[in-house]
């Protein structure tokens, strides 16, 4: 789960490094969280990338995620349908196996090489 969860946050670190903190204005320099939406707690959002962005540590960590500023900018990203189906998966659960974990780590990294 670790290496998963380590695959996908380098992912979207690079994926977004340069852009503005997706809550602020801050630019993403230096260190900067790979923020959710929905919460990492919930298991089944845990790994979608539209629900995961470059994140100022600041916002993410000590603002609660603004939440509310992390909505806006997905409706201007990707629209409020997208977000709609977000928000549906709140409270939707997965049980993951290792081998899950093992292809979401492989399915990050390959998106990462394709980065670079």
């Amino acid at each position: 789960k670790a290496a998963a969860v380590t695959a996908c946050h380098l992912y979207i670190r690079t994926r977004d490094k340069g852009k503005d903190c997706i809550t602020c204005p801050r630019p993403l320099a230096g260190k900067y969280d790979a923020g959710h939406f929905l919460k990492s707690t919930n298991s089944y959002t845990k790994f979608m990338e539209k629900n995961i962005h470059g994140q100022c540590v600041n916002c993410n960590q000590y603002n609660g995620g603004r939440e509310r500023e992390y909505e806006h900018a997905l409706i201007k990203l990707y629209g409020q349908r997208t977000v709609d189906a977000l928000k549906k998966l709140r409270t939707k659960k997965v049980k993951r196996t290792a081998s899950d974990y093992k292809q979401i780590e492989l399915y990050f990294k390959n998106k990462l090489k394709m980065l670079q």
